[in-house]
């Protein structure tokens, strides 16, 4: 027989003995006989305390001492949402039309936003403008834009800027008059008839100087 089970069996006769010569025992005494007669308890019988838990381990979850051990009473109470250190993508988006993606770090236990954005877009949505000095139509001009999903896509015929003639059309002039042709679209080719057809860039006749007619 060990050491420790002849203590705990020889102990408790010993308290009895005295019990029966001095009289009834205390409450304090009573509960000394309960610790002593618990010889592996780890913990008194009734005793409360708060143990860390959570995430990170912040919270506190309460327990209680039953039989000698540590028993749970309660769930945790963890302040935290996340692990220190994590990465997301936030479910709020971000960017020109909401789109784009917003990175989140965890510190302390919450969400943090970083302040950047990783946006697809490059325009407002139904946004429109001008893109000036575009190649369009073999030559350049202004093309109409609109914003579709973020891009910025064509919206309707480039326009080429119109051509000024000198002297202006509506009076009469004597025969050898020299016309000039200008235009604000740069790099333009321009190509002219004399007979009435339609030029195209294929007409033989490109305006470099003046016209004379």
């Amino acid at each position: 027989m060990t050491m420790k089970r002849i203590l705990a069996i020889t102990l408790p006769l010993l308290l009895a003995a005295c019990a029966k010569d001095y009289g009834d025992l205390t409450e304090t005494t009573h509960k000394n006989i309960d610790k002593i007669v618990g010889w592996g308890a780890i913990c008194e019988n009734g005793t409360e305390r708060d143990v860390a838990c959570g995430l990170n381990g912040r919270g506190a979850r309460p327990q209680k001492c039953e039989s000698g051990e540590w028993v749970d009473d309660g769930d945790c109470l963890d302040p935290d949402e996340c692990i220190d250190g994590d990465t997301r993508i936030s479910d709020e988006g971000c960017g020109l039309n909401g789109r784009g993606e917003q990175p989140e770090k965890c510190v302390n236990g919450s969400w943090a936003y970083d302040g950047s954005c990783v946006d697809p877009d490059e325009c407002l949505d139904d946004e429109k403008r001008t893109k000036r000095k575009t190649v369009c139509m073999d030559t350049l001009g202004d093309q109409p834009q609109i914003c579709d999903a973020g891009q910025w896509v064509n919206d309707g015929l480039c326009i080429i800027l119109p051509l000024a003639f000198t002297p202006s059309a509506g009076d009469f002039y004597g025969e050898g008059l020299q016309i000039t042709i200008t235009t604000e679209t740069a790099g333009v080719s321009i190509r002219y008839t004399i007979d009435d057809s339609e030029p195209n860039k294929t007409t033989d006749n490109e305006y470099v100087d003046y016209i004379t007619v």
